[in-house]
């Protein structure tokens, strides 16, 4: 998917891709034992998958490059101001979430959550002219988020780096190929404390089942799609998906590179 220019954003659109981002999951041996389950999320979950998605995507590389100046006083307010954002993009017909709840004898707790874009196609309407991008609870913010931003927190142009070049690779080796017959993994995220219990897969499972309900036979072909950080390579690898290129983006300053995996898996081809 492009990096969003034609949505409707008030606020740096540039940091949309750089965490939309596929992101991991699974890194120690699987257990079991936990009775987690998963739901269709709506607008109301918005601020509980804000909470898992800014908490699992904490520690990685191009997350800290970008967002030099996170600490607990203004990650309350990015948590606030990607609510806002999340309720607004889960309104659009072509994007859903799913997200994970364990329940506990203190109440249930979101613990995962993960969100696609699904072509228009798959709903039988044209896209509109102006629509939301790549789905992430980081992207460019809307107009009513758009004073709750802290954007101190964030170095916009090293997040323009990022986007930009993220969303050359995405249009050549995704867009170009496979056009509206794919189905976006924008987002997927698992809080720290309960990796390792195959939750991720789950929800990517449950994500594809859910597209490919959708799925108009009449069309030849449906593959799922994503752009994958080095760490939640295992999972996809796990569950079918190959790698089409690896992307490798240097910093400004020159002394990082930060290394994105294409991957794909075909889910549909009418016989």
């Amino acid at each position: 998917m492009k990096c969003p220019v034609r949505v409707l954003l008030a606020f740096a659109s540039c940091i949309n891709l750089i965490l939309a981002v596929a992101t991991p999951i699974n890194q120690k041996p699987l257990k079991q034992d936990l009775e987690v389950t998963v739901r269709l999320a709506s607008v109301d979950d918005a601020r509980a998958i804000a909470e898992v998605i800014l908490t699992a995507f904490a520690d990685l590389p191009h997350i800290k490059y970008a967002y030099q100046h996170v600490n607990p006083d203004n990650f309350k307010t990015l948590v606030k101001c990607a609510t806002l954002n999340i309720a607004e993009g889960l309104k659009y017909a072509h994007i859903f979430a799913h997200v994970a709840v364990l329940h506990t004898e203190k109440g249930d707790e979101a613990v995962s959550a993960a969100a696609w874009k699904m072509p228009w196609l798959l709903l039988g309407v044209e896209e509109p002219r102006e629509t939301v991008g790549p789905f992430n609870p980081f992207s460019s913010m809307w107009a009513t988020s758009f004073e709750e931003c802290p954007g101190s927190a964030i170095n916009m142009t090293r997040a323009q780096l990022i986007s930009d070049n993220l969303a050359l690779a995405e249009e050549r080796l995704l867009d170009d190929v496979h056009g509206s017959h794919q189905l976006y993994l924008s987002v997927i995220g698992t809080l720290p404390k309960y990796q390792g219990h195959d939750i991720a897969g789950g929800l990517l499972r449950q994500g594809i089942q859910h597209g490919l309900a959708q799925y108009p036979r009449s069309h030849s072909s449906l593959y799922a799609t994503l752009s994958a950080t080095e760490p939640g390579e295992v999972l996809y690898f796990e569950n079918g998906y190959t790698s089409i290129e690896n992307i490798s983006i240097p910093s400004l300053e020159g002394d990082q590179h930060f290394r994105f995996d294409v991957m794909e898996k075909l889910i549909y081809r009418s016989e």
